[in-house]
């Protein structure tokens, strides 16, 4: 069946072990519209075996692998299953990360480690002048000194193949547009310039260790004192030979690879066009990781803002509730006194006949109307009531809010 037909496809076991020992599980499920975990459950009841984990990894980089043999099944067990294929989606433009990754593949971009170090780059110059007059620390190992310098910690022995390494890398680099700054003491870490992202990076040397061997009068003291037997054994480190590139700074959290080196079947010299990639990938994953960061801050600003919303609707229902019965209360209040008052007034007019306002109760009857006037809030010289908290109070409260943590 062609890739563009769908429908149900059937499968013999020889078939489905040589296709999950072919494609990794994760491209080769959706293609039937299953997960990797829905294809292992169908292998595993077909008795077929799929590859352990790390096993595409192994074969990505050149290791030997080996398939987990077919086993042979009853005659009474099924020993073919129907899949059916899904439409193929149209191929989607290659992202920019992904076209330099791709250009890294390529042979003719393939970095070339020379065996001779002929016109070496600056840096490297005074980086190898600078690990040759270095002095080797307890373990071994040298350290350029001088400022300007690339981070490199390697043995005495290790130099010459190492400033070999580090000029191709860095000829390497700029021929592809990442300028490189030389290592800072705070960070031990060369940086380079990779899709406007600073990744640090430094070459390195493995180190040997074996167990030290004590002296006679060190072996005689741990005999007079049982107690230091149970002391953690001392070690002795030496220069190993290895080297490894380093991306010496978390990518976001992304498990994206960070070391390169020499390994059984591989040298460091064969692996910088995929170090040069795993920078890429770095500089891609930080640009991500501080999306995801903005992301959340965002996202936590909104909140934070819902909250302050939430909280000033409280604060109005409750100042809109509290104006109401004190309102209320003072109508109810003002009412009465205004009863009083024109009771005050009908006795006087029935005891006088008249009420002279220059009069001690006619005095007082004024008064008492501008009181109650004070406390009536439906008095003709006050407002109506408002639904609405006026914005100078909410603004207030919002700056009360903002000055707190939540």
């Amino acid at each position: 069946m062609s890739e563009t037909e769908t429908g149900p496809e059937s499968f013999t076991r020889e078939q489905l072990y040589e296709a999950v020992w072919t494609n990794p599980m994760r491209h080769l499920a959706p293609s039937y519209g299953l997960s990797d975990v829905g294809l292992t459950k169908i292998c595993r009841k077909l008795q077929i075996p799929t590859p352990p984990v790390g096993y595409w990894q192994k074969l990505q980089f050149g290791h030997r692998v080996e398939r987990t043999p077919l086993p042979e099944l009853d005659e009474e067990q099924p020993t073919t299953i129907s899949l059916t294929k899904k439409p193929a989606e149209p191929d989607r433009p290659l992202s920019e990360v992904e076209v330099l990754i791709q250009v890294e593949r390529q042979s003719e971009h393939q970095i070339v480690v020379p065996t001779t170090l002929h016109s070496p780059h600056p840096l490297v110059e005074k980086t190898d002048r600078s690990l040759r007059a270095a002095k080797a620390d307890a373990k071994g190992l040298v350290t350029p000194r001088a400022k300007g310098c690339l981070a490199v910690t390697v043995g005495p022995q290790s130099i010459d193949r190492a400033s070999l390494i580090l000029d191709a890398l860095v000829k390497a680099l700029e021929s592809r547009g990442f300028p490189l700054a030389v290592a800072d003491k705070k960070s031990g870490l060369t940086h380079v310039e990779v899709l406007t992202e600073t990744i640090g990076f430094r070459l390195e040397e493995t180190l040997d260790k074996r167990a030290r061997e004590l002296s006679a009068a060190e072996k005689r003291r741990r005999e007079q004192y049982t107690w230091l037997s149970s002391r953690r054994p001392e070690y002795d480190y030496s220069p190993s030979g290895k080297l490894a590139l380093v991306i010496g700074e978390s990518s976001g959290g992304t498990g994206s690879r960070r070391r390169w080196g020499d390994g059984k079947k591989q040298s460091l010299e064969t692996l910088l066009n995929r170090f040069i990639a795993g920078l890429i990938q770095a500089a891609d994953d930080k640009k991500e990781a501080r999306r995801e960061q903005e992301e959340r801050e965002r996202k936590r600003q909104e909140e934070r803002q819902q909250r302050h919303k939430a909280e000033v609707h409280r604060r109005e229902a409750e100042a809109r509730a509290k104006e109401f019965e004190a309102n209320a209360a003072a109508w109810y209040r003002a009412h009465e006194l205004k009863q009083y008052v024109e009771a005050v007034r009908a006795e006087a007019v029935r005891r006088h006949g008249s009420v002279d306002k220059n009069s001690e109760v006619g005095q007082w009857l004024a008064w008492a109307e501008r009181c109650v006037a004070s406390m009536d809030p439906l008095h003709e010289s006050k407002p109506l009531p408002c639904y609405s908290v006026d914005e100078q109070t909410k603004e207030r409260w919002l700056k009360e809010l903002s000055m707190r943590s939540w």
